[in-house]
């Protein structure tokens, strides 16, 4: 018999409530234990294996969030999320889109949203890029323009820095920004480091908080 790591709180929500992992018989056989005592039978799990119930979540408490991993899905889903929010995860089926965004159902219904009770005009941004990372310090409501601003690299960059390209024509490294819907050209430099540094000044300037920044 093989004791599940006890590091941290570790659980799971089970149709909705909380429940403790007691130990795993094999790999694919389970006990569980509501926090109200009561108990989840292997063969109660091995419904959930046929389909015919919803899929559990893994939860590891760390700190004041916690971690929760959807266990039904290959590879497995991780994300992040404040302890006090984990009622909100409900009895659904939650997965990761292509975007990185943690969500359920079709319309996928998107957890960071819910997360923030964001209105249908609102956006949900994330603050450190990570869309798995659904605490509450990493969320902020803003517009669509704050969002864009927020946003990191394109992946057809060749300059390695936001905000710069090449100018084949001038032979140099042209540094650009949009504010307001408007591009701003911020000039032309002698290599990619200086057009980033300009850049970030600017970033600073425009889009203050929402500023994603170049690291040089």
């Amino acid at each position: 018999m093989r004791k599940i790591d006890r590091t941290g709180e570790i659980g799971i929500m089970f149709n909705g409530l909380r429940a403790t992992i007691i130990e795993y018989r094999h790999c694919d056989d389970i006990d569980v234990r509501f926090e109200n005592g009561e108990y989840v039978s292997n063969r109660r799990y091995q419904e959930f294996k046929r389909g015919s119930i919803r899929c559990p979540l893994i939860v590891k408490s760390i700190e004041d969030y916690a971690q929760v991993t959807n266990v039904n899905i290959n590879p497995a889903v991780s994300f992040l999320m404040d302890a006090e929010d984990l009622p909100l995860l409900g009895n659904n089926y939650w997965c990761k889109e292509a975007s990185g965004c943690i969500s359920h159902g079709a319309p996928c219904t998107k957890l960071h949203r819910i997360i923030m009770r964001a209105k249908p005009d609102e956006v949900v941004d994330h603050i450190n890029h990570d869309p798995t990372d659904n605490r509450k310090q990493n969320l902020r409501l803003c517009k669509q323009a704050n969002n864009t601003c927020n946003q990191q690299i394109r992946s057809d960059n060749t300059s390695g820095y936001k905000g710069v390209g090449w100018r084949k024509d001038m032979q140099k490294w042209g540094a650009h920004i949009g504010f307001e819907r408007k591009p701003i050209h911020l000039g032309y430099f002698d290599t990619p480091e200086e057009a980033a540094i300009a850049y970030n000044a600017a970033a600073i300037k425009y889009h203050g908080e929402y500023a994603h920044l170049n690291e040089i």
